[in-house]
């Protein structure tokens, strides 16, 4: 099981990266046969923009969202 975290536009912030694997390590823990996760950070201007891909048992998940930082950004698009 892998969890991607990528970082476009910016540069990498090791304290967001942690989160997001803690928080989809949670996830994947709940899930039957979880393959692999993938989440994209991108800064646009003035938004925050988050996208996570999660693959389990042949199906996909997919979510997008954007706030005014990448924490609400992130917990939206984790809600989802």
């Amino acid at each position: 099981m892998e969890i991607r975290v990528t970082f476009r536009h910016m540069e990498p912030e090791p304290e967001l990266k942690s989160y997001a694997e803690q928080e989809i390590a949670h996830l994947l823990k709940l899930l039957h046969r979880p393959n692999d996760a993938q989440v994209i950070f991108t800064q646009e201007k003035n938004r925050c923009l988050v996208e996570m891909n999660i693959s389990a048992d042949g199906t996909q998940f997919f979510s997008q969202e954007q706030a005014d930082n990448f924490y609400l950004a992130f917990d939206q698009a984790f809600s989802k």
